[in-house]
């Protein structure tokens, strides 16, 4: 099942399965295609994890042998790249799926500048990127992202963020991609089967970043990462997930290494030390006076199982040993916040921090099947309405948010993903003890903004516009609920924060629909935190910087016209070296007849077979058996034009 992050959400999961597995054949459909304007750096370029001084810049080089190769790469401040103020080369090759990786140095604060990849001649996209600020920083704007299924519509909120000159960077908090098995239809992502082993994990990476949109929003700013569960499996934890069975789908411990690997091969992240300590994603970076980022690990690091029911009793929901986060990372965010001399400490994480109860919502009766879900709820000395969420980890959150009391830290703002909706909520580990906060006059410790999906399933299953079925969840939620300030439950699209030294405010974007490749985006509403507040408070309107910022690199959109592209184009062979079967990832840009044939590199044919294929990203099973030990040459042709790999049997 999908996730959707609630019991008010969990009525609505039949729908939204069945969303899922619609088909997008009759819609005007956007085939993931491998524009050969971009050869050999098909899947773009990313930068990411801005400090000061240095930002990680990313690509992928298509070569046609398995062996390693060195491509070059190129920054300057201008789009002409008439003066280079860093260059150098990166060797790669096939053990890290020919990623390109390097953490630029040496780089001015609060700077955009434009940098390219070179290989055999033929230039990359041009990618913008920003390093962060340092010392005092009249304003930061941060875009914040999270959950995008491919197969569940399109990426429209990623290309209109895209099109934005006025942010310094990208926070995506987690569900970059779905790890599921494809559902069918033009929209259905590859390669086949659920992604278990690292060929599957990098092959789905791969996909991705073939979709224009999410090419796009890499190519014109930094990210700033962290994973949350469906980079590995569904409802993922220290130990095991939901969607992961012990034997039968390999070792727990292997499935999370290879999906972490690949995670860290296609993000432009900064990569801990794989051989100890792989999941230590969580990190701190800092944008001058301004904020300080803290970027944490609710998922992989040290969380404990999840409890198996909505409802326990509250001596286990209770346990003071129950960790999200554990230890170690407890001590490093509590540090980072209250050694911070900065104005707002941010906490980038997974999943929602903001207690819910449904227990206490009014006018369950004109909410159909809710109320029989709810008559049939017994509360029990503690309730968790969701227990992925912290609500599964009351005491963890107490001791996050205690410590911000304790040490009278101010400004502090949890931004969430997971939940493919919308909120705005005040945060106390007691919320509901009038002593401690009240919903007028405050008493909350800090502040937490949810971001919506980009595309993955909400309540838009049952009711696309959120018209009728809103006006009555909505305010429902708020009744019940009287800290939470804001919630959508329909809409997708992102976030834009914004920070100055006397006020946080965070605007909420919506685009108008995911079903078709063409969408528009509208402002949705408008939450503020004054400084020193700590409580939540709506806005008239979204805070407008104008058309600040440098000029965008170009970008060639999408492909609306398979003339002169490739009939087919290798993307990847795994695994190579290979026993007795490739998997062959590629991309076929028309309808065609193809001809397929394995070469000795002495010119010999040992292999040759005929397929007609439809347009689209595939994946192909190549027996190899019975050739023997040696280097072969994989080539596909088709009209006129070919395209070739070099591969090794065992």
């Amino acid at each position: 099942m999908k996730k959707l992050y609630s019991l008010l959400i969990c009525f609505l999961a039949v729908l939204v399965q069945l969303r899922a597995q619609e088909d997008f054949t009759n819609r005007d459909v956007f085939i993931a295609q491998a524009d050969e304007r971009l050869a050999p750096f098909y899947h773009g370029v990313a930068s990411g994890d801005p400090l000061a001084d240095r930002v990680i810049i990313w690509s992928r080089v298509t070569p046609e042998s398995n062996q390693p190769v060195t491509v070059d790469w190129e920054m300057s401040k201008t789009l002409d790249f008439g003066v280079l103020v860093r260059r150098g080369s990166f060797t790669t090759g096939p053990d890290r799926d020919y990623t390109i990786k390097v953490d630029v140095d040496g780089l001015e604060p609060n700077t955009s500048y434009y940098y390219r990849f070179i290989y055999n001649g033929k230039k990359s996209i041009v990618g913008r990127t920003r390093t962060a600020p340092a010392g005092e920083t009249p304003f930061v704007r941060l875009a914040v992202v999270s959950c995008a299924d491919y197969q569940n519509g399109y990426f429209n909120a990623f290309r209109h963020l895209a099109e934005r000159k006025d942010i310094n960077a990208v926070l995506h908090l987690g569900d970059y991609l779905y790890e599921y098995a494809p559902s069918g239809g033009e929209r259905s992502h590859v390669p086949e089967g659920e992604t278990v082993s690292l060929a599957q994990y990098r092959g789905r990476h791969s996909h991705y970043k073939l979709d224009p949109d999410l090419r796009a929003a890499h190519q014109q700013n930094p990210w700033i990462m962290v994973w949350d569960d469906h980079e590995s499996t569904n409802n993922s934890h220290r130990e095991g997930a939901q969607n992961h069975t012990e034997g039968a789908e390999g070792n727990w411990e292997e499935r999370k290494q290879v999906a972490l690997q690949a995670y860290y091969e296609w993000q432009p992240i900064r990569v801990p030390d794989m051989q100890n300590d792989f999941t230590r994603i969580w990190r701190k970076i800092p944008f001058g006076n301004m904020a300080d980022i803290v970027m944490m690990d609710t998922r992989l690091y040290d969380r404990d199982e999840q409890l198996a029911t909505a409802v326990v009793p509250g001596s286990e929901l209770n346990d003071p040993d129950r960790k999200m986060i554990g230890p170690d990372q407890l001590n490093f965010v509590n540090e980072s916040v209250n050694n911070s001399t900065a104005v707002w400490k941010i906490l980038g994480q997974q999943v929602m921090m903001t207690q819910l109860d449904v227990l206490g919502l009014p006018m369950v009766e004109d909410i159909p099947v809710l109320g029989e879900v709810i008559t049939e709820v017994v509360k029990d000395g503690g309730l968790a309405i969701n227990a992925d969420a912290w609500d599964g980890y009351p005491q963890e959150r107490k001791r996050v948010l205690e410590n911000l009391a304790n040490n009278n830290v101010n400004n502090g703002i949890v931004l969430t993903g997971d939940i493919h909706t919308s909120w705005a909520a005040d945060l106390h580990w007691d919320i509901s003890n009038p002593l401690n906060y009240n919903p007028i006059t405050g008493g909350s410790v800090a502040v937490e903004f949810v971001t919506p999906s980009i595309t993955s399933g909400n309540g838009d299953a049952i009711d696309p516009t959120g018209g009728d079925l809103g006006q009555v969840i909505h305010p429902a939620i708020r009744a019940a609920n009287p800290h939470i300030k804001y919630v959508d439950f329909f809409a997708h699209g992102y976030m834009i924060l914004d920070l100055d030294t006397n006020r946080a405010q965070c605007d909420w974007y919506y685009v108008d629909n995911i079903d078709s490749p063409e969408s528009n985006e509208s402002f949705g509403a408008a939450y503020v935190t004054e400084r020193d507040a700590n409580f939540v408070q709506q806005a008239n309107e979204p805070v407008d910087r104008g058309d600040e910022g440098s000029p965008l690199a170009p970008t060639f959109g999408r492909v609306t016209s398979i003339d002169k592209q490739k009939a087919a184009v290798i993307l990847g062979v795994y695994p190579n070296p290979a026993k007795s079967q490739l998997k062959v990832n590629l991309v076929y840009n028309a309808q065609t007849q193809l001809s397929w044939e394995i070469v000795t590199v002495a010119g010999v044919t040992v292999k040759r077979w005929e397929s007609a294929v439809q347009p689209g990203f595939a994946e192909a099973a190549v027996d190899v058996t019975d050739l023997e030990s040696g280097l072969y040459i994989l080539r596909i042709t088709g009209s006129e034009t070919s395209s070739s790999y070099t591969f090794q049997k065992q």
